[in-house]
């Protein structure tokens, strides 16, 4: 193993989430998410869940887990709020609408002093409504008889990963092991 370099290692590792048996239901996490998501579930298939563990002695640092969809319990879906991102857009838009006001109480034409200030604002605008618009995140256990596994979705690719989190939905709801989060 020691030939192995470690993209050739991290190719091995991650091919062995879609190697999932069985017919395979959705792909939650990419490849290229596997190390920013270690403790997640990657893959599920109606026979098994792909779950990545760390592991230290890994060239990857995670290895790839196998449990069992027969002895799931349950699976229960919940649609979250980030409150924290609400937080930050809001902060961006203030300095916006601050950066704003500077720039209508100043002189009365833009000049080339004014130019980072209004760059600022429009910059501060753009990250505030790319903040504000995505508040939302998919979140998916998976109960198990010793632990409950877990899957979140980023709440920028909330949208993104939609289809991947009703399709695991659609699975549990036919296997009658859906959970509904209380609201």
């Amino acid at each position: 193993m020691s030939n192995l370099t470690k993209r050739d290692a991290m190719e091995n590792s991650s091919s062995n989430c879609e190697a999932c048996d069985g017919e395979i239901i959705a792909v939650l996490l990419d490849q290229d998410e596997y190390s920013s998501n270690v403790g997640s579930v990657a893959v599920v298939s109606d026979q098994q869940l792909c779950l990545l563990r760390h592991d230290r002695h890994e060239l990857i640092h995670y290895r790839s887990e196998f449990f069992a969809m027969a002895d799931c319990v349950a699976i229960e879906y919940q649609d979250k709020m980030v409150y924290y991102r609400m937080v930050i857009a809001v902060a961006f838009l203030l300095a916006a609408a601050i950066s704003v006001f500077m720039l209508v109480i100043g002189p009365t034409r833009i000049s080339s002093d004014s130019t980072p200030l209004l760059f600022a604002a429009i910059m501060f605008l753009t990250i505030g409504v790319r903040f504000i618009t995505s508040t939302h995140r998919h979140v998916i256990y998976f109960e198990m008889p010793d632990e409950v596994l877990k899957w979140r979705s980023p709440a920028i690719d909330f949208k993104y990963k939609a289809e991947a989190a009703r399709a695991v939905r659609e699975f549990a709801k036919r296997r009658g092991i859906l959970r509904e989060a209380e609201k």
